[in-house]
């Protein structure tokens, strides 16, 4: 049996090995090769506002405040469920300088409409664009698109916490988060 013990050691150093590399296993990666907003400011990101006027990300993503940015799209069922409770973030952070910028990377021209009413239905209050896949691959590091993601940055540009995969605590968590975020802020 010698052979079968080798085979199965060599099977667990195999999976382990894979299990380390997996994108879920990599979310909790140091700082340093996380995004910053000043490294997206550098990019001169263009998104596209609702009214289809180009417009620079840059400018949503104001300088020196806490920023929750949130990719999203209409066909994401999770995405409805965030959507309402970043606008009771922003209302309810707004005055200490939390600014939430939502991106919808469905396509403006043929998802306009579904767009717009997708964002009445959840009273959005604050700024939302289309962006581009590129923007999202850039944010996310190259991942392959899943949403919604969910990036909240400091005052000072630097990635705080960074959400996916949409669970039942997931408002909770993000809620948690921009709550101790915010109170670091003051």
């Amino acid at each position: 049996m010698p052979g079968k013990t080798a085979a199965c050691q060599f099977l667990l150093v195999a999976l382990l090995t894979s299990v380390a590399g997996a994108p879920w296993a990599t979310c909790q990666s140091s700082a340093t090769s996380e995004v910053t907003l000043d490294e997206a400011r550098a990019q001169n990101f263009t998104v596209t506002a609702l009214d289809g006027k180009p417009l620079d990300l840059a400018a949503l993503l104001i300088q020196d405040k806490p920023v929750l940015l949130h990719f999203w799209a209409t066909w994401c069922a999770p995405c409805r469920k965030e959507m309402p409770h970043f606008a009771e973030l922003s209302h309810r952070y707004k005055e200490q300088g939390l600014t939430v910028v939502g991106l919808s990377i469905d396509d403006p021209q043929t998802d306009g409409l579904k767009v717009k009413e997708f964002i009445a239905a959840a009273k959005a209050n604050y700024a939302i664009a289309y962006a581009s896949q590129a923007t999202y691959k850039f944010f996310d590091r190259g991942n392959r698109v899943a949403l919604p993601r969910v990036f909240l940055f400091r005052s000072n540009g630097e990635l705080y916490r960074r959400f996916g995969r949409y669970s039942w605590g997931t408002n909770r968590a993000i809620g948690d988060a921009v709550k101790e975020l915010m109170a670091q802020a003051h």
